[in-house]
């Protein structure tokens, strides 16, 4: 029927079910008229304002399928890893906002004299809790800087 002239692989799912031949050898074999299109892949300058083009009338026996439809699968697949990413990637940030709350509770926590000198040294409590607040922040930036 057909001679094997080359073989391509993708390396993807196309690969399980596409086949590049000859319009007119693919006619006779489905017993087309010759000439007979079967269909229309287009390539766009602009592919995601595929909608417009989309709107478009067509005459009467011939549908549309635009990539979405037919790639859809991986498109959401790929949507979802980049939500999943999206959630991993702030339950490391919330981890580490909790480790660096953590610690310096702890810091106070041990530094109860040394806040007892700077208060009867004349700073307010707002002082005080600034002075804790940049060194918290700055363990957040170098943090989030080597990270």
């Amino acid at each position: 029927l057909f001679t094997v002239i080359g073989t391509f692989a993708a390396n993807s799912e196309v690969d399980g079910y596409q086949m590049l031949t000859n319009i007119d050898d693919a006619s006779r074999l489905m017993r087309y008229p010759l000439g007979n299109i079967t269909g229309w892949r287009l390539w766009l300058d602009k592919p995601l304002q595929v909608d417009t083009l989309s709107q478009q009338t067509l005459p009467p026996g011939t549908q549309w399928q635009d990539w979405r439809e037919r790639k859809g699968e991986l498109f959401q697949a790929v949507r979802m890893e980049k939500n999943m990413m999206g959630l991993l990637l702030s339950l490391i940030v919330a981890v580490a906002a909790f480790n660096i709350i953590t610690s310096l509770g702890m810091m106070v926590m041990e530094k109860q004299g040394e806040v007892a000198i700077l208060q009867t040294q004349g700073l307010t409590p707002r002082q005080i809790m600034a002075v804790f607040m940049v060194q918290g922040a700055s363990a957040g930036i170098v943090g989030a800087l080597l990270g």
